[in-house]
């Protein structure tokens, strides 16, 4: 399942992607997607104890907090702002 994720769907920057249809990833991750990526590494480092899930999971962290967190604000938002940019111009807001 890490194999499937990590290489089908992360698109070509190497955002992760909630979506997968006929080939074409269409959606951006949202915030918990992410965690729930990040809670897997570290159950897998428990199993395991193969450190690399562990550095894999800070990596995750980073990327969280990159797309997620508004240092502004002080709190983290469930869709990254380019996202949420694009749905609002989608909708004509």
């Amino acid at each position: 399942c890490l194999e499937f994720l990590e290489q089908r769907l992360r698109n070509s920057e190497g955002r992760l992607m909630s979506s997968l249809y006929d080939g074409e990833l269409t959606a951006y991750a949202f915030a918990d997607d992410y965690c729930y990526y990040l809670w897997a590494l570290l159950e897998l480092y428990d199993a395991t104890e193969d450190y690399s899930y562990v550095k894999r999971a800070q990596e995750v962290w980073l990327e969280i907090m990159n797309y997620f967190w508004d240092e502004r604000g002080g709190v983290y938002f469930f869709q990254d702002f380019e996202g949420l940019l694009g749905a609002l111009i989608l909708l004509g807001v």
